[in-house]
């Protein structure tokens, strides 16, 4: 799948991923909304902690959830 960077759709690598989601410090008591979430990267990483997820996408064809 290619990033769309005219709609500035970017994919995160891995050392970013893990950062971003430390980062965040999502607790099992929280409910996340993600906008855009990609390939889902970032969206598998954030739920391992537990919280809720949701994620959009204005894309068909790429979607997530956890």
């Amino acid at each position: 799948m290619r990033a769309r960077t005219r709609f500035a759709q970017h994919f995160l690598e891995a050392a970013w991923v893990r950062k971003v989601a430390a980062c965040i410090a999502a607790a099992p008591t929280d409910a996340i909304l993600e906008v855009g979430p990609g390939r889902g990267a970032l969206t598998l990483a954030v739920a391992e902690a537990g919280p809720t997820m949701t994620a959009i996408s204005p894309f068909t064809g790429i979607s997530s959830s956890a």
